[in-house]
């Protein structure tokens, strides 16, 4: 069982957005001065960077490879956040549980279900919010967690 809130299933669009944009990159940065975090997986050459944004405020990051048309269907490499109390400590446990993997993350805990290793969950101390990274295919959500690229855009 997942440590998670607002989503039936990992492989559903974001929560029922309240306003759904296309942002270069420098554009991110700009959008950061909302008052909440904005994770994403870091920079990618040629792709449109999503941003949904849900009633409650969460934003999330949807890489949109080129000719992709901003609010396509498509499900394509996500990253979203949820707000959890004891975020750190609830994803730590669930990692620990039979039928998680846990990946290694620097500073933080992150892991999949085995069941179902297309979306990713992590958790740094001091952040009230589970991260996901989710991808159709289980090794780019992978990466994007294992290699640390899932910073909050200042």
């Amino acid at each position: 069982m997942l440590v998670r809130q607002s989503r039936s299933t990992p492989t559903s669009p974001p929560p029922a957005p309240q306003g759904v944009v296309g942002v270069p990159e420098r554009g991110l940065s700009t959008l950061a001065t909302i008052g909440r975090p904005i994770y994403w997986a870091g920079a990618r050459k040629g792709e449109t960077y999503e941003l949904t944004r849900t009633p409650d405020g969460r934003v999330y990051v949807r890489y949109l490879p080129a000719g992709v048309s901003v609010g396509a269907s498509r499900p394509y490499l996500t990253v979203g956040p949820y707000p959890l109390p004891n975020a750190y400590a609830s994803t730590k446990a669930v990692a620990a549980r039979p039928g998680s993997a846990r990946i290694s993350v620097p500073g933080g805990v992150a892991f999949d279900e085995r069941l179902r290793p297309t979306s990713v969950y992590l958790a740094f101390p001091a952040v009230g919010e589970q991260i996901e990274a989710f991808d159709l295919s289980a090794a780019v959500a992978h990466a994007a967690v294992a290699r640390h690229l899932i910073p909050a855009v200042h």
